[in-house]
């Protein structure tokens, strides 16, 4: 019973957490909520407005100044949240700890509590997402950047907390793609370089920058590095949380990145082979609909996929591994026809965000993962590169058939 009192109220504090992130990180931040300065025609705050769930009741108040029932939708997330939280603790304490997992040790302690606190952290990561995803058709790069960050630190901090896989009566933090255990290359400098390579590659995505070929290929790849270094515009409102130039503050991020990384391998030990899992994920996510976004554009001469759902997906693969990320990409789309064809027939808009999808997928995949992974996916991936490249096969046909569609439609190339 202590244990369900406590997870309850850490999930409401949470709660009240998504909600000032949902209203402060949005691109057009809102004065809602205890954490947020009132409006100017608003009345002071109140200490009962900081309660969870209870003090959106109190703040009723400011109906006239945010919409009618404005506050049922906070009250309900904080209320979920806690409700989440003890679904969460009980979940996993029950049967869902691997035997095996730590020999000799206390599951409670070394294996339950780390996988609570991740899964509750990316939980309310993909709260604040979704919501603002659903308010303003875009996510945050401080939900994903910082996101991508707390999983790569929870990865060598609590390795056990990924998604387990049993291999030839193990169970491993790492996804393997064969039926062997870990390989030895892993531990090696070859690993070190994939890693130091994965993690500089994300930082230099996610610099602001200027890609063109218009002048050849080594004048633009001249203009692309320096539109990384020189300050970039504010295009933002006077409250953005990233600091100008954003270069300075993402090459700052690099330095400490990649020295984490090196004493992290010196290491070793499951430590090492969590944050290599957590990093390959971030790639194989990314990558995924970085692919399909560059597809849709040259086929359709549009983006069907914004950057926001690029750093999402790669979040969600650092929490996750690259296999689990790819079965939510592929998973996703059925949530969204379902709730994209109730979307349409009540409100005859085509336009639909991935993201809230890519979010609940990612629930589904997370809570049916032993049965699903062990059932289902372990035969899928056994076949090693074959996967990478039956996508990439996958990615050539789409982009044809969108292609030949815009010539049907006599859509101008």
């Amino acid at each position: 019973m202590d244990m369900i009192i406590g997870l309850a109220l850490i999930g409401l504090l949470l709660g009240s957490q998504v909600n000032r992130g949902i209203y402060r990180l949005a691109w057009t931040p809102r004065s809602i909520g205890p954490w947020s300065e009132p409006l100017q025609e608003a009345a002071d705050r109140r200490w009962s407005d900081y309660l969870p769930v209870v003090g959106w009741l109190g703040l009723r108040r400011e109906s006239r100044l945010h919409g009618r029932g404005y506050w049922v939708r906070p009250a309900m997330i904080e209320l979920i949240m806690g409700i989440c939280c003890v679904s969460i603790g009980c979940w996993l304490s029950a049967d869902r700890v691997l035997p095996g997992d730590v020999a000799g040790a206390s599951p409670w302690n070394t294996v339950v509590v780390p996988r609570i606190l991740t899964w509750c952290s990316l939980l309310a990561l993909l709260s604040v997402a979704t919501f603002i995803d659903l308010d303003e058709q875009t996510i945050p790069d401080q939900v994903t950047i910082s996101g991508t960050l707390l999983a790569l630190v929870l990865a060598v901090t609590f390795p056990l907390s990924r998604l387990p896989v049993v291999v030839q009566g193990m169970v491993t933090p790492i996804l393997v793609t064969t039926p062997s255990p870990t390989p030895d290359w892993l531990f090696g400098v070859r690993g070190l370089l994939y890693a130091l390579a994965i993690y500089g590659l994300w930082c230099m995505a996610l610099m602001p920058k200027v890609c063109t070929l218009r002048h050849g290929l080594f004048k633009g790849i001249r203009y692309m590095f320096a539109s990384m270094v020189r300050p970039a515009r504010r295009t933002r409102s006077a409250r953005d949380r990233w600091p100008r130039p954003v270069a300075t503050r993402l090459a700052m991020i690099a330095m400490a990145g990649w020295l984490g990384i090196l004493v992290t391998w010196r290491l070793g030990g499951d430590s090492w082979i969590g944050l290599l899992t957590a990093l390959v994920g971030l790639a194989g996510g990314g990558l995924v609909v970085w692919i399909v976004r560059l597809v849709s554009r040259w086929s359709l001469g549009r983006e069907a996929m914004g950057f926001g759902d690029v750093t999402l997906l790669g979040m969600i693969g650092a929490f996750v591994g690259w296999q689990a990320a790819l079965l939510i990409f592929f998973l996703a789309p059925l949530a969204g026809v379902v709730v994209g064809l109730v979307q349409l027939i009540l409100t005859r808009q085509t336009e639909m965000a991935f993201g809230p999808y890519l979010c609940l997928a990612t629930v589904g995949v997370i809570l049916g993962w032993p049965a699903l992974w062990h059932g289902y996916a372990v035969d899928l991936f056994v076949m090693g590169w074959i996967v990478p490249g039956l996508f990439a096969a996958g990615a050539c046909l789409m982009a044809g058939m969108l292609y030949s569609w815009r010539l049907i439609r006599g859509d101008r190339l």
